[in-house]
C-alpha cells in the first residue's frame, strides 16, 4: 500500500470527521461530494428514503443519521443526512459544516 494512502487511513482513524457525529445539524457546503447511486451504502446506513439520482439543497439544514467509511476507499468518510421532509442523501463528510 502506498504511504500516502496509509497516512490518510491513519488520519481517519484519528479524528478527521471534523468532529461531526450522528445527530449533528449541518449544512451542505459542496455538491461535488454527493453520492447519488450508492445503494449499498444507503442500505447499510438505514436510509429508507434515500434520494437516488438527486442532490440536496445547499440552503436547507440536515441531520446526520449515520457515518460510515466508503467500501472501496476506506480513507473517505461518508455521512447519511436527512432534511425536514425526510429526504435522505449520502455525502462525503468534508462537504458538511456543523451549525
Amino acid at each position: 500500500m502506498k504511504d500516502w494512502i496509509k497516512n490518510l487511513i491513519i488520519s481517519v482513524r484519528g479524528l478527521k470527521t471534523g468532529d461531526l457525529e450522528a445527530g449533528d445539524i449541518v449544512l451542505v457546503t459542496d455538491l461535488g461530494g454527493v453520492y447519488t447511486t450508492y445503494d449499498k451504502m444507503a442500505l447499510e446506513m438505514g436510509l429508507t428514503n434515500y434520494k437516488r439520482s438527486s442532490y440536496p439543497d445547499t440552503k436547507e439544514h440536515y441531520k446526520i443519521l449515520s457515518i460510515r467509511r466508503h467500501h472501496n476507499y476506506p480513507f473517505l468518510i461518508l455521512a447519511g443526512i436527512e432534511n425536514r421532509m425526510n429526504e435522505q442523501y449520502i455525502l462525503g463528510i468534508r462537504e458538511l459544516e456543523r451549525l
